[in-house]
């Protein structure tokens, strides 16, 4: 079963990852909007079961 994020292109490895899951779990974060703009210019999104469970009925389906 899945779980968590995959990390954002150019995160910075893994210690940079790191500092990204702490930015984004603390809302006031002083660097929290901008690394907020910065994951949606990622494509970074939260990982939902729902939705991938969707997307896999609808390949099967085919």
């Amino acid at each position: 079963m899945g779980e968590g994020n995959a990390p954002p292109e150019d995160v910075g490895g893994i210690p940079g990852y790191v500092e990204f899951l702490k930015i984004m779990a603390d809302p006031n974060h002083v660097d929290y909007e901008t690394m907020q703009k910065w994951a949606q210019s990622q494509w970074y999104r939260n990982f939902d079961m729902e939705l991938i469970n969707k997307r896999l009925e609808n390949i099967l389906r085919v």
